[in-house]
C-alpha cells in the first residue's frame, strides 16, 4: 500500500496477540496477548523493555495513560489492572468486573477508565 511502510516485527508473545498502543511520547510501545501477558516495547529500537504478568487470562486491551505515567490492561478474568508504566509494577487491580471483555480508547484519563462491554449480535 501507497505510504505504508513495515519496519520490524515484535516477537515475544507465544499467542494470539490483541491490542497494540503507542505511548502519548511515541517512545514505547505496549501489547497485550491470549498469553495472558503484557510487553513493553521500545518504540525506535524495537527492543522488548518489560514484560507485565498479573492477569490469569487473556488480555484483550491495553493503553497509556495520557500523562504516559501508567497502562491499563482489561482480561477475561474479569479484572482491568493498573500498571505503573515505567516501572511495570501492578498498582491496583479492578476486580470482579461484570464483562468480560474491556475496550480502552483514548479516553482513559488520570481520572476516569471506561469499561465497554461488546455484544455478539450474531444470534
Amino acid at each position: 500500500m501507497q505510504g505504508m511502510y513495515f519496519f520490524s516485527t515484535l516477537k515475544s508473545h507465544t499467542n494470539w496477540v490483541r491490542s497494540v498502543a503507542y505511548s502519548p511520547d511515541n517512545l514505547r510501545i505496549v501489547s497485550s496477548s491470549d498469553d495472558d501477558s503484557i510487553k513493553i516495547w521500545d518504540a525506535h529500537s524495537y527492543q522488548l523493555l518489560n514484560t507485565l504478568n498479573g492477569h490469569t487470562n487473556m488480555v484483550n486491551s491495553v493503553v497509556f495513560s495520557p500523562n504516559n505515567l501508567s497502562i491499563a490492561s482489561g482480561s477475561c478474568d474479569n479484572t482491568i489492572i493498573i500498571w505503573d508504566a515505567h516501572s511495570g509494577q501492578l498498582l491496583n487491580t479492578l476486580k470482579k468486573m461484570k464483562t468480560s471483555f474491556h475496550f480502552f480508547e483514548k479516553i482513559f484519563n488520570t481520572h476516569c477508565i471506561v469499561s465497554i462491554k461488546y455484544f455478539d449480535w450474531s444470534y
